[in-house]
């Protein structure tokens, strides 16, 4: 038996659909949460709670991270990795926030594809 979260059909980025990722990238300003690093060739999603623990893949529990910082932090919680309050105070705004899937599906098809979507929005 496979662990959950090791299975190969949740791993790239098959198990989140395209419009849902950007959306989630376009919520958190592009950059990674953590650091601010604004590589775009370089962004990945970070579950707050892992999904190895339970966690979903639903935008309430998914932000912008580098993966840098994606593979720095593992499964640590969020305030054992960082103790900077505006970004604890960012995660904690998160389930508040609007993930807009419509208008970031119209960027990629305006885009022509998931990366022209990445460099135009």
């Amino acid at each position: 038996m496979v662990a959950r979260g090791m299975d190969s059909k949740y791993q790239g980025s098959k198990w989140i659909r395209r419009e849902k990722r950007l959306a989630i990238y376009m919520r958190d300003g592009m950059a990674c949460i953590w650091c601010g690093s604004e590589d775009r060739s370089n962004l990945t999603l970070d579950h707050l709670v892992p999904y190895s623990k339970g966690g979903g893949h639903t935008g309430d529990n998914l932000i912008t991270s580098c993966l840098h910082c994606n593979s720095s932090r593992g499964d640590k919680d969020p305030s054992e990795f960082t103790a900077d309050i505006s970004i604890l105070d960012y995660i904690k705004s998160i389930p508040s926030l609007i993930l807009d899937v419509k208008n970031a599906k119209s960027i990629i098809t305006l885009g022509g594809s998931w990366t022209g979507a990445l460099a135009t929005a």
